[in-house]
This record gives C-alpha cells, sequence and structure tokens, in this order.
C-alpha cells in the first residue's frame, strides 16, 4: 500500500485548489455479491426446469484506519507573529494494519488562507448483494396419438415442471469510520483552524433480489377424434331392399396437465448496515494537563449595532437625521461573539473582527479584537467600535430618488494563519446590517398640463420633501442649504424661441434656467415651489419642451455649498387648439403624439382626399362626444356620418397612466358609429367586442314586449328592442321542470330567424331563465312561463363602423406604422360606403395619386361589396328575384358612381381590378349542387349571377369609353381567369380552401390582415348571438364600473386644469 499522506509542495508548484497534507486512511469498499446464473429450460418433452443458482455474498466495508497528528508552529523569534513554518507528525495506521510516520512542514503564507490539511477516515462501503438466478421454465409435454378407425385417441403428455429461482444475497455491512485525533500545544490551537477531516461510517450495500421460479410446461394436446361413413342395406315396411349409410365416430384424446411452477428463491434479504462513525478528538497539551475535545471552537456573531458617526464636526449635526446618506461615516459598535464550538477560542493569537466592502460599503481600515480564550457557550461583547464609510452618490440621469438598500457584513480571522472563520455573521444576526442609503430630501412629482396651445401657460409646482428628522434649508439650525434649478433639459425639442419660465413675475430663458432657494423645509415635511411654463405664440405645435429639475442640498462638511441629488424631468407638448371647420377627419392625439405621426396623418389623409381636424386629449381633458363645445355643437353632431381615429397609447393622469378608448363610453361609440361616425381605434388593448356588448347592454331603453316570434320579427327588422315570453306545456309529464338548456335552444332558434330575416342586421339574444307556472290541469297539464328572450338590437354587420388597427405602444411613437398596409386598410375600412366612393372617384381623378392607394381604395370597397352579397344571399328565396344590393347600385349610377377613366392608366386598372375581384367572388358563392343541370342555369345563383353580371356591364359602361369598352371586358374575363387560376394552383400545393372559402377570404382581404379587426367580423353569426343574462349583466356592470372610471378621470382632470391652467390675463 502506497504511503497515507503526500507532501505540499512548494508555494511556486502548489495548486491552490489542493490540500497543503493529506493523510487518507479510509477503508476499501466490499465486493459485490454475485448474481447466480438463471436455470436451463427444459428440453424434449415435459422436460424439467433446472433451478437458478444462488447468488454468491456480498463482503462487509473495510474499517477505516486512524490517524493522530501533532501541528506546532516552528522557527519562531521573539515574538509569536514570526513564526515561518508549521511541523506536522504523527502517526497513520492503515485499514490493514501498516503503521506510517508522519513527518511533512508546511510554510505560513498566503497558502493557508485556501488550503488545508485533510484527514480521512471514512469506512468502506459494503457491497450490495447478489441477484439469485431465474428458474427455467418447463417444456410442453408430449401430444397424444389421434384417433383411428379401430381405436379412440391418446390423452396428452404432461408438461415439464417450473425450476426454482435460485437465493439472492443481502447487501455486505459499511465499514466503521476510523480515530482521527489532533494534538496541539495551548499556544497552537489556532492551527485546528487549518484542518479539516472526513470521517464517517460506510454505507451499508443494497440487498439482491430472490430469482424467480419457472413457469410450468403446458402439457400435450391431446389426440383428434376420427370420425367415418359406411353404407349398410335394410329392408322397409313394403319389403324393398334399401341402403343407407351410417355415421361413425372415435373420440379424441384430452389435453396432458401443465406442469407445476417453480418456487422463488427463499432468502430473507436485507440491506447491510451502515458502518459507526468513528471518532474524533482534539487534545490540547497544556502546562497542567491533557485537555480533549470533540469538536473546534466555532465563533459566531451573536449581535451588533450601527448608527451614522461624526466624522468632522460640521457632520455632527446631521448624524442623528435618521438618514443614511452617500459620503456619510458610519460606525458598528454593540458586537457581541458567541462561541458556539465545543472548545476554547486560540488564548496565544489574535481572533479579530472587521467589517467587509460591500458595493456601497468602504470599512475603515481597522478591526476588533475577540477576548481571547472564549469558552465553548460563552457570549462576550468584543471592546471598541469599527467605522466605516459610504460611498458618494452623483445623480446624472432623472428619475425616481436614491434609494439602495445595503447590509453591514463582518468577517473573522485568524490573522496568524491568514484564514476566516467560516460561517461567522450567517443568519438572522445578518438583518441586524440592513440599512437604506438615500439623501434626506427629494423631489416629488412634478406637476404641470402635458398639452398647452400656442400663447397659453401653465403653472409648474414642485414639491421638495424632507424625510429626516432634522429640518434643512439655510434658515435650518444645521444651515443645510436647499435649492431648485430648472432649465431646459439636454434632449428638448424646443428652446428659448418657443417657451419661457417665469418665477416671481420675471421671465427667464429656459437656457440659462431658474434658481429657486427654500429657505425652510420642516423635518418629515415638504414644501411646494411654484413657477410658470409659457409657451410662445409661434411655437411649433406637436414638439415637445423638455424641463430637467435639479434638487441641489448643501453638503455635509459644507452645508452651504449645494450639490444636486435628485433630478426630475417634465414635458409640456405644445398642442393644436380644435378646428373643425371643413374637416372630414378627427385624428384624437395626446401629449404623446409627435410632429412626425402627426405629419405621417396629415399625409395619409391628404391621399385620401380628406381633410383633417385635431382633438388633443391632453388638452382637451375629455372624449365626451355628446358634450357641447364651443358654439354648442358636440362632436358627434359635428362629424357625423364622417370619421374618427383614436390614437390609442397610454396618457399619464393625475391619477395614473390611462388609454384614450378609457375615455369614450361604449353606448356613444355603438350609438355614433349606428348614425355614421366610424371610429378606429389605432394602438392595443381596445376590445371592440366589449365595446358593442357593453354598448348594447348599457342603451338604458326597456324592451317592448310582445307575443310572437313574427312580432319580434317585425320590430327587429326596424331596429326595436324587444322581448318575447317563452312557455312550454307537459301534458304527460305534468310533474317535470323546465330547463335553461331548453330556453337556451329556442335563443338560438330565434336568433337563426331574425339572420335569415333581416341578414345585414345585427341582434343580441339575450336568455332570462325565470321559470313560473302559469296553469296546470288534469286535462291539459302544466304550462310553465320559461323565461323571456330579449332582443336587443346593435350595429348593423355589413360594413366595419368600429375598426380596431393593432399596433403596439413603441411603434405608436415612430411614424412608420402610419404609412402601414395595415393602418391605411383600417381607416379606408372604417368610411361607410359613400364616403370610400367618394375618396375613390376623387383619386381615380388625379394623375399624380399612387396605384398602391388606388387599389387598397378598391379593396376596401371590395370588403363592403362581399358583405353585402353575403348577407343577401342568405335572404335569397327560390323562386323569387334575387334583391338589388344598394351598394353595388349607388357604384354604378351615373351620378356619383366610377368615373370615366382610361384602360392602361392607373385608374382603369383600379377599376379593372376591383370588378374582376368583385366577379369572381360572387360567382365563386356557388354550392357544389348549383353547379349542376339545371340549377347552374335556372337557379337563385344563377339568377344572381345574372344580376351580378349586369351590373358589372353598367359599371364597365360607366367606367369607360365606348372604344375601350370591348377592351375593358377583356381585361375584367383575363382577370378572373388569373384568380381561378390562383385558386387551382393554391389547391395544389395545399393551402387553400375550397373556392367559395377563397374567394370570401379574397374579398374580405384588408379585413384578414393579422393588424385589424373590424366590428363586422364580430358576432357574425346566429350562434355567437346568444347570450346569457349573467354574462349579459357583467357586461352592463363592467360598463358601470368603466363610466366610474372615466367620471374620476374627467373629474381629476378638470381639478388639474382648473389648478395649472393660468389665463393670459395674468
Amino acid at each position: 500500500m502506497t504511503s497515507p499522506y503526500r507532501d505540499a509542495p512548494h508555494e511556486e508548484e502548489h495548486d491552490e485548489g489542493g490540500p497543503l497534507v493529506l493523510v487518507d486512511v479510509h477503508g476499501a469498499s466490499g465486493a459485490h455479491g454475485a448474481s447466480g446464473a438463471h436455470g436451463a429450460s427444459g428440453q424434449g418433452h415435459g422436460a424439467h426446469g433446472r433451478d437458478g443458482q444462488h447468488a454468491t455474498a456480498a463482503q462487509a466495508g473495510q474499517p477505516a484506519g486512524r490517524i493522530r497528528l501533532e501541528l506546532a508552529r516552528s522557527g519562531a523569534a521573539a515574538a509569536l507573529q514570526s513564526f515561518s513554518s508549521i511541523e506536522v507528525s504523527g502517526v497513520a495506521v492503515l485499514p490493514g494494519g501498516q503503521e506510517q510516520r508522519l513527518k511533512d512542514q508546511v510554510p505560513i503564507d498566503r497558502r493557508l488562507a485556501h488550503a488545508s490539511i485533510r484527514l480521512a477516515a471514512y469506512g468502506g462501503d459494503g457491497g450490495n448483494g447478489g441477484n439469485g438466478g431465474d428458474g427455467g421454465d418447463g417444456s410442453k409435454g408430449e401430444d397424444g396419438d389421434d384417433a383411428t378407425r379401430f381405436s379412440s385417441g391418446d390423452r396428452g403428455g404432461p408438461g415439464g415442471n417450473g425450476g426454482d429461482g435460485g437465493r439472492g444475497s443481502s447487501g455486505g455491512p459499511g465499514g466503521d469510520g476510523g480515530q482521527i485525533v489532533v494534538v496541539v500545544s495551548e499556544r497552537d490551537t489556532a492551527l485546528l483552524m487549518l484542518v479539516e477531516h472526513e470521517l464517517a461510517g460506510g454505507r451499508g450495500g443494497a440487498a439482491g433480489r430472490n430469482g424467480t421460479g419457472g413457469r410450468g410446461g403446458p402439457g400435450g394436446d391431446g389426440g383428434s377424434s376420427y370420425s367415418w361413413s359406411e353404407s349398410e342395406s335394410y329392408t322397409d315396411s313394403s319389403g324393398n331392399r334399401r341402403t343407407r349409410s351410417v355415421s361413425h365416430r372415435n373420440s379424441g384424446g384430452s389435453d396432458g396437465p401443465d406442469g407445476s411452477h417453480g418456487l422463488p428463491g427463499s432468502a430473507a434479504l436485507q440491506a447491510g448496515a451502515p458502518g459507526s462513525p468513528g471518532r474524533f478528538a482534539i487534545e490540547v497539551l497544556t502546562p497542567e494537563a491533557i485537555v480533549s475535545y470533540d469538536a473546534l471552537y466555532a465563533p459566531r456573531l451573536a449581535a451588533f449595532a450601527h448608527a451614522a458617526h461624526a466624522a468632522h464636526a460640521a457632520d455632527a449635526a446631521h448624524a442623528d437625521d435618521g438618514i443614511y446618506e452617500p459620503g456619510e461615516h458610519g460606525r458598528v459598535f454593540a458586537i457581541e461573539v458567541e462561541n458556539q464550538g465545543g472548545m476554547p477560542t486560540p488564548t496565544a493569537d489574535e481572533l479579530g473582527v472587521a467589517l467587509v466592502m460591500g458595493d456601497w460599503i468602504l470599512p475603515a481600515p481597522a478591526h476588533l479584537v475577540v477576548p481571547p480564550g472564549l469558552p465553548a457557550g460563552r457570549r462576550e461583547r468584543v471592546p471598541g467600535e469599527l467605522l466605516f464609510r459610504l460611498r458618494d452618490h452623483l445623480p446624472t440621469e432623472p428619475g425616481e430618488p436614491l434609494l439602495q438598500r445595503e447590509t453591514l457584513a463582518h468577517r473573522a480571522f485568524l490573522a496568524a494563519v491568514h484564514r476566516d472563520v467560516a460561517g461567522f455573521a450567517e443568519g438572522p444576526v445578518r438583518e441586524a446590517g440592513e440599512l437604506v442609503i438615500q439623501f434626506p430630501a427629494h423631489l416629488g412629482s412634478v406637476e404641470a398640463l402635458r398639452s398647452l396651445a400656442p400663447g397659453e401657460s401653465s403653472r409648474v409646482i414642485l414639491t421638495v420633501q424632507n424625510i429626516s428628522t432634522q429640518a434643512l434649508g439655510a434658515a435650518s439650525p444645521g444651515g443645510r442649504v436647499v435649492k431648485l434649478w430648472v432649465a431646459t433639459a439636454a434632449d428638448s425639442e424646443l428652446g428659448d424661441d418657443a417657451v419661457a419660465l417665469g418665477h416671481l413675475g420675471q421671465r427667464h430663458p429656459p437656457s440659462a434656467g431658474v434658481t429657486i432657494e427654500v429657505e425652510l423645509v420642516p423635518a418629515g415635511g415638504s414644501v411646494e415651489v411654484e413657477l410658470l411654463v409659457s409657451v410662445r405664440e409661434e411655437a411649433p405645435t406637436y414638439r415637445s419642451f423638455t424641463g430637467r429639475v435639479t434638487l441641489q442640498l448643501g453638503g455635509l462638511t459644507e452645508p452651504a455649498r449645494p450639490r444636486p441629488v435628485h433630478l426630475r424631468d417634465f414635458n409640456v407638448r405644445v398642442a393644436r387648439r380644435f378646428v373643425a371647420d371643413g374637416a372630414d377627419l378627427l385624428l384624437v392625439v395626446n401629449h404623446r403624439t409627435s410632429h412626425q405621426v402627426l405629419a405621417a396623418w396629415e399625409d395619409l389623409a391628404r391621399r385620401l382626399s380628406t381633410n383633417v381636424a385635431v382633438w388633443d386629449l391632453s388638452r382637451e381633458q375629455h372624449l365626451d362626444l355628446d358634450l357641447p363645445i364651443y358654439d354648442g355643437a358636440s362632436l358627434a353632431q359635428r362629424f357625423a356620418g364622417k370619421a374618427m381615429v383614436i390614437l390609442n397609447n397610454p396618457i399619464d393622469g393625475p391619477t395614473g397612466p390611462s388609454r384614450p378608448d378609457t375615455w369614450l363610453r361604449a353606448e356613444q361609440a355603438v350609438r355614433a358609429a349606428a348614425s355614421g361616425l366610424d371610429i378606429a381605434f389605432v394602438g392595443s388593448d381596445a376590445h371592440l367586442e366589449r365595446v358593442l356588448l357593453a354598448g348594447a347592454a348599457s342603451r338604458g331603453q326597456a324592451p317592448l314586449p310582445v307575443d310572437g316570434e313574427d312580432a319580434v320579427l317585425a320590430l327587429a327588422a326596424g331596429g326595436a328592442h324587444a322581448m318575447l315570453a317563452m312557455h312550454q306545456r307537459y301534458r304527460l309529464r305534468f310533474w317535470a321542470r323546465p330547463s335553461a338548456d331548453w330556453l337556451t335552444r329556442q335563443a338560438h332558434r330565434l336568433s337563426a330567424r331574425l339572420h335569415r330575416a333581416a341578414p345585414e342586421r345585427r341582434h343580441l339574444v339575450v336568455t332570462r331563465f325565470a321559470p313560473e307556472i302559469e296553469s296546470s290541469s288534469w286535462w291539459w297539464g302544466t304550462r310553465w312561463r320559461v323565461g323571456t328572450l330579449e332582443v336587443v338590437p346593435m350595429l348593423d354587420s355589413v360594413g366595419h363602423a368600429l375598426v380596431h388597427a393593432q399596433v403596439d405602444d413603441q411603434q405608436l411613437g415612430d411614424a412608420a406604422y402610419v404609412r402601414e398596409a395595415a393602418t391605411t386598410a383600417a381607416v379606408l375600412q372604417m368610411f361607410d360606403f359613400g364616403e370610400q366612393l367618394e375618396q375613390l372617384r376623387r383619386n381615380l381623378l388625379d394623375p399624380t395619386a399612387e396605384q398602391t392607394l388606388l387599389d387598397q381604395q378598391a379593396d376596401a370597397i371590395l370588403v363592403d361589396l362581399t358583405d353585402e352579397l353575403l348577407a343577401a344571399r342568405a335572404q335569397d328565396a327560390a323562386s323569387a328575384p334575387p334583391q338589388e344590393l344598394p351598394r353595388l347600385a349607388r357604384l354604378v349610377q351615373a351620378d356619383g358612381g366610377l368615373p370615366r377613366v382610361e384602360l392602361g392608366q392607373r385608374g382603369g386598372d383600379a377599376v379593372v381590378r376591383l370588378l374582376a375581384r368583385f366577379r369572381f367572388v360572387a360567382e365563386s358563392q356557388a354550392l357544389w349542387w348549383q353547379r349542376l343541370p339545371p340549377w347552374r342555369w335556372l337557379g337563385r345563383h344563377a339568377r344572381r349571377v345574372a344580376l351580378l353580371r349586369q351590373r358589372i356591364e353598367e359599371a364597365l359602361s360607366a367606367a369607360f369609353s365606348p372604344e375601350q369598352l370591348e377592351a375593358a371586358r377583356a381585361a375584367v374575363d383575363a382577370g378572373h381567369r388569373e384568380l381561378a387560376g390562383q385558386h387551382r394552383a393554391a389547391r395544389k400545393a395545399r393551402t387553400a380552401s375550397r373556392r367559395q372559402l377563397w374567394a370570401r377570404d379574397l374579398g374580405r382581404s384588408p379585413m384578414l390582415l393579422a393588424q385589424v379587426k373590424g366590428d363586422g367580423a364580430l358576432l357574425d353569426s346566429p350562434e355567437t348571438r346568444v347570450i346569457g343574462e349573467e354574462a349579459y349583466a357583467t357586461a352592463a356592470s363592467q360598463e358601470a364600473s368603466a363610466e366610474a372610471r372615466r367620471a374620476e378621470l374627467e373629474d381629476q382632470a378638470r381639478r388639474v386644469h382648473a389648478r395649472l391652467f393660468v389665463p393670459q390675463a395674468e
């Protein structure tokens, strides 16, 4: 066996990850038990399987040896601190009994901080038990002989027995841990910090398993039976000789018995027992005796206190203000240390305690000394205190005030052996060192109106808050000055030529700034400071002025010399006053809207031949469509039959951020949309379905009671709000009760009838289940009033009066999204058909119009034509002539329809594309049987297609001159064929559905963009228009909560405006 230890290499060769000295006398692991072989299966008919063999026994783990190690310092001069090395000597007894002498020398240097003297005396693990072999299977018995004409069949032979399983073996026990004794003199107990020992009993081996018995072989098959026939002659009753056939059979033999299964192994198996842990001891040589201990000393930090510290006389006034601020000095005192180990701490070597440097903590270069020889279990206070300083901080960016959490961390160490005490400051005591670093004063929120028109002014209210226990300001006892400096921020879009600051009646250019001194801020109190920000008449709109407010506070050592401690910014965007004259589109913006975004919207409106009016929500403080403004007309009245786009990004307010759609009442939005004011939400979180439901639920109109579904249909066709009572009679089962499911089924049936009767209308059917008996008799049974069905009119399903374009908040600040196809599609789609057609007419006649825009406008018209066509198809009767399509008729009328265009020019190409696409959509709506004779020529679809082709011919005649008419027809035909080819190719590539659905998607393509959603695609089938009473009440409740929130926003906005707005007279 090799030596139980190895010398520590010299420092230049030392691997910092290895031990100084390693003495290893651990026991070897025991051998595992060998598993028994499996028994062989029987060979031949009815042969028995062989037994499995037994496992061999597992071996026990080897007990560890013994170590006796002596440590002593050597090379001493006059003082203990000058020791140069550690002598390591002793005896190691290996597990086999061999004795080895130990002798080594370890230099006292920096390696002691990370390397140790490792002693290992753990027992070997016991071997795992072996598995018994499984018994072999018996073979099948011999088959019996078959029956013959002269004998019966024989019985099958018995199957062979299965072999027994072999016995497994138990796990071997673990070896016992050894003995480790470390011997030091009383003056050298510090060396024990270098010792790491591994002492444990070996683990017991896992038990094996017994072998399973083999399966008995099946018995042999019995011999098969044998049947035959013979002819015999006989005389019948008339004396005639006749022949007959007689059947004979010899039975087969029975199957032989199965063999018995073998028995499993019978050994009682168990895991091996673990070895005993062994013994560790420390022997300390004193002049009087040898004292033995079973554990090392373990000093632990038990308690301490900390407070600010006046390092200079000028700091004394602020040291007890209850605040730790950057640059301040502190002290740690009342430090208590408890020895939780098993022996006293060193008596001859210093056990020091110091602070640990942290992100904010800068300890002074000093330490304290724990009283020497601290007995086990004793707790002592450490004399003296530790000093530290907090890092300084100078804010450079605006934001929230400094609030940094830090923890005072401690370390204990024995310098004589270059070693820290592990775990000294762990546990709950760390909580005592938690502190918060902040300045005693900071700025509250800066209050100012966020949107001002040219020539308007706002108060700017700054709040200085003192969170300390001492007053601040030049007039305070400590004399720490407090100043505010307000100036233009570096990233401000506007400067002195657009904005002015005012204070105490004086106007100041923002670039120079305004300095305001606050004489006194009481302890724990706050002071408000007011100045004025004014927008000059010539200021450009939708650019912002950013002001930087700097709070300055006198230093700790120089209270009269202020320094920045907190920065906040405020923004004022120059808004445009609302002017609605001649506007077709109302653009709702806010204080976050940039001039680039506004310019992009105005450019889009110009391309659509639309005039824009701007409503700045941040300036106007409401989005109430019914509220009279300026000359007494409301927004709903001014923009009836027109359109509104709402930029739905978060805006700041007194009660926190909100979105503009929160300011809009759902009932007003639905009512305005129904009267022709189309609304597009651009941004995120605009839930159109919730708006539809909430708008219907908050109508506040009482339903008209009616009798019978026909009356409901008549009222609903005119947009009335009706309620129908539903009854159910039980004749035989007079005890039965109606169910809510029955009422729901009636609601779905009524919803389907409403859709068939008026497919362009959209109604919500609300089920109200409230069963009560109306009459009861033995003859007529029981008649129940099950509940009611309430029919609530909603926005028409043809057209998209409410549209949402999904744009995330970050994109809303970038004008690029306005030029994207999804935004253009959403804006075009929200206009009603007449507005779309007029915009297209103007651009068709404009030679500078972009082809892309013309196609987008034509596609928007195609969406409405497709929706109208599909709604009309639902109403077509089998024999009646097809209904006229009002929108299509308007497209082809001579006055106000398509203008005269040139084939081959942009306008002509756009018209051909529109008509070809509409024809393809219309002709593709035939069901499979409508394409078969004679319905192909005589059915309702044929009549509908004939009417539509007539209208397309009228459109071609209106748009093209007689000379170009034939070529235009050919171009439409070619476009139609091209679309059909595209569909065939897509079907072949398995990327398209059947032609009817593919054509519908083509007609509605702008609304199929992932970012665009219109109300026409919501609640678009009878099945989705049935809702329970609870869900309907929830929608009404949600709108009531939204109305309360809206009222709060408007009230707070009015209050803030009244407080901050400064009339020009001031």
